[in-house]
């Protein structure tokens, strides 16, 4: 069954999904934005740079259990179906697909290992079996879309290059589309995350953004790493960060560490309280 809200569909489940699009894709793309909801800017200039192109624009919403390290996290993930329907309707996009987890993993729920490129480094080393979650869902995302295009933020960088290696291995027809992350007033990319934030924790991020922000002008401006490094992660400590799981500077394409500013990116990582944040800026 299909709903429809202002010529948007919503479908929830996935062989009602594969007929429509079987129907419709004969002269016309495809354009996927995969998300586990919560929408915000960020998924909302995806959606645009599809619906720009005149793509059929789908956006998924499936918050994957397979991603995630703790089950307690997985519960505590925002979820406002309610509130994203209304933003997507506004978005322009097309079709909303919101299985749920039987539909997605019919049979029982199992972590495939596909990629093995970008691993052992960053946040792979911090959430074992995390990419391998990714990966998993959005393999099936593609094998059910089958989309010309799928979009992901820059935000997730080590993620965007784990699905792009997805894709050559596993040789789909289906372009991804990297789009530069959407920054909030902080200068941070904007994450669904950012939402479980009380009142007091919003006080800290905002100082502890301008802290990240600094650091990376000084590294940006030729000053030396290590020392501005260890400059920022004692101020971010003193700002009640209570975990850094990294800063590291690494090559854009390869991924590999450098010491070099050009052709590369400032990678962080690291808990305000309980709450994960990462980041990367290009240098």
């Amino acid at each position: 069954m299909i709903r429809i809200i202002n010529n948007m569909k919503i479908v929830r489940n996935r062989k009602d999904l594969i007929n429509y699009l079987n129907n419709i894709r004969i002269n016309n793309q495809v354009g996927l934005v995969p998300t586990m909801g919560s929408i915000h800017q960020g998924h909302l200039s995806l959606i645009n740079q599809s619906v720009k192109n005149k793509y059929i624009t789908c956006v998924s919403i499936f918050i994957n259990p397979t991603q995630f390290n703790r089950t307690s996290d997985f519960k505590s993930y925002p979820r406002s179906e309610k509130k994203d329907l209304k933003l997507l309707k506004k978005s322009g996009c097309d079709i909303v697909f919101i299985p749920s987890t039987k539909d997605m993993y019919p049979k029982k729920i199992k972590i495939k290992k596909i990629v093995k490129k970008y691993r052992n480094i960053l946040c792979d080393n911090f959430r074992p079996g995390h990419f391998d979650g990714v990966v998993t869902i959005v393999n099936k995302l593609l094998y059910i879309f089958i989309p010309d295009f799928v979009f992901f933020g820059e935000k997730d960088y080590q993620q965007l290059k784990i699905i792009e290696e997805l894709i050559k291995i596993k040789k789909i027809n289906t372009k991804v589309v990297n789009c530069k992350s959407i920054r909030d007033n902080f200068g941070m990319s904007i994450s669904s995350r950012y939402n479980l934030f009380n009142k007091n924790q919003k006080i800290k991020f905002e100082k502890i953004s301008n802290i990240i922000l600094g650091f990376v002008k000084k590294i940006k401006n030729g000053k030396k790493f290590n020392i501005e490094r260890n400059l920022c992660i004692k101020k971010l400590k003193d700002n009640g960060v209570k975990k850094i799981d990294y800063v590291e500077i690494r090559n854009n394409k390869t991924m590999s560490k450098s010491k070099l500013t050009k052709n590369s990116r400032l990678f962080v990582a690291f808990y305000l309280d309980n709450i994960r944040v990462i980041d990367n800026y290009l240098l």
